[in-house]
């Protein structure tokens, strides 16, 4: 060791630790701190674990010395919040500025911090000791980060802010969070009637105890099936709706392939029949029919099956039998009940199981 060389600095690791215990005066100890090289973890804890100044951890917590478990004995003793707050928006490392809010209690700072820091660490460290339902609300609605707004959701209790959040968030976990909140009947229903996810529509629905909006839920799914927004619902919902649908719910609107087919797959046959003859659809009828074609068995034969046997069904009982022997006045073949295939050329090849 040099003459001038501190003996902290020692190789000797022994007397480096020695020097350290028997020191007590705390600008040496935050020397030790800053500049004990890298590899010498245990002489920089050795030292901290000796520093009780304030102003000293104050300095070291703004140039985020590389200490390692260290940084949780500086917060565990800094405890000025002036300073705290000067280091959650100034710190190096948004780690140090992170540890520092959760030391933190004035409210006021913490408002400013969630709104106002440029880390997203920070802003959600911040938010999630924030009390200010007003607050909460307004970064629950404008925070970009989408994690942040999260935090403030499940630290929100006001519900008009709460159905805010639910029906306009773009992102499905921070509508998921918000719903499970929410206590409105009206705002559940709402959600339950209308959200893209199956499984916030579902969370929504569990929540409502009213028998008429339970009904109306039903009533609105129902009504989806007709539309485009079929296509959001689950598995579990289409079963639902199938098992439960009446005739007289099917009168007078408009069926398409893929209903039939819905249909076909949940219920029985002699119900699917009806359902078709009801409609007395010649187009859909004439699409169907397409589905049987060389084309359609080759692309999907799930669909070409299932078309084949709805259209031997509706042929046995009677049904459309001028549309399915016939395309534009053609005679296809009027011996169904042995045919096993056929061939014509705008058809393609059409298979009906005898």
């Amino acid at each position: 060791m040099g003459l001038f060389t501190p003996a902290w600095k020692d190789k000797d690791d022994r007397k480096a630790m020695a020097y350290i215990e028997k020191c007590e005066n705390q600008k040496k100890l935050a020397r030790i701190v800053q500049e004990s090289p890298d590899a010498k973890y245990n002489r920089r804890i050795a030292a901290l674990n000796k520093l009780t100044d304030q102003n000293e951890l104050y300095k070291i917590a703004l140039e985020c010395c590389n200490i390692g478990p260290g940084e949780d004995i500086i917060f565990s003793r800094l405890s000025d919040q002036k300073m705290l707050a000067d280091v959650a928006w100034k710190a190096k490392d948004w780690r140090y500025r992170s540890d520092a809010v959760k030391r933190l209690t004035d409210q006021r700072v913490l408002e400013d911090l969630a709104q106002k820091s440029d880390s997203a660490q920070v802003r959600i460290g911040a938010v999630n000791k924030l009390e200010n339902q007003e607050i909460l609300s307004k970064i629950a609605l404008g925070e970009k980060a989408e994690f942040v707004r999260a935090a403030a959701v499940t630290r929100l209790t006001a519900q008009d802010a709460l159905a805010t959040v639910a029906l306009t968030d773009q992102d499905y976990k921070i509508r998921y969070a918000a719903v499970s909140k929410i206590t409105d009947q009206e705002i559940l229903l709402k959600i339950a009637k209308t959200d893209m996810d199956a499984d916030i529509r579902k969370v929504a629905k569990e929540k409502i105890t009213d028998r008429e909006k339970k009904n109306a839920i039903a009533l609105a799914l129902k009504e989806m099936i007709f539309t485009e927004k079929g296509e959001l619902l689950s598995d579990s919902e289409w079963t639902e709706i199938m098992k439960g649908i009446t005739l007289e719910d099917l009168k007078g609107r408009p069926l398409n392939k893929k209903l039939v087919y819905r249909l076909y797959d949940y219920r029985e046959s002699e119900f699917v029949y009806d359902a078709l003859i009801q409609a007395d659809n010649e187009k859909l009828l004439l699409e169907l029919l397409s589905d049987v074609s060389a084309t359609a068995y080759n692309r999907n034969s799930y669909t070409c099956k299932g078309a084949m046997k709805l259209l031997h069904g509706l042929y046995q009982r009677g049904a459309f039998q001028k549309v399915i022997e016939t395309k534009r006045g053609e005679l296809i073949r009027s011996h169904y009940d042995s045919m096993a295939c056929m061939g014509h050329d705008d058809y393609g090849a059409i298979v009906f199981e005898p």
